[in-house]
């Protein structure tokens, strides 16, 4: 079983989006949660967090895209996934 370092309670509130499917709320929560991260500077992973989040940032420029394509919102919550995996973080119900 994987011991998770971390936990990301803000995560609860994307699954409600996600259930919603309000592709530019989850960006937007992704965003947030990714810059939460990217400024623990103890933490190995805020680069990837950082990076993830500028590239999440740089789609919002274009919400409509995001709103229209469900499959941007699905693309970056995939990537947002394996990051967390990587970097054992535990997404709460």
């Amino acid at each position: 079983m994987a011991k998770w370092v971390k936990t990301c309670k803000e995560f609860s509130d994307v699954r409600e989006l996600i259930r919603k499917v309000d592709s530019v709320g989850i960006m937007k929560s992704l965003l947030n949660i990714c810059r939460k991260y990217s400024r623990d500077e103890e933490f190995d992973f805020a680069y990837d967090f950082e990076t993830l989040g500028d590239e999440i940032e740089d789609e919002l420029l274009d919400e409509d895209n995001v709103r229209e394509d469900e499959d941007v919102a699905d693309y970056y919550l995939d990537e947002f996934y394996d990051l967390c995996d990587a970097a054992r973080i535990w997404l709460a119900m």
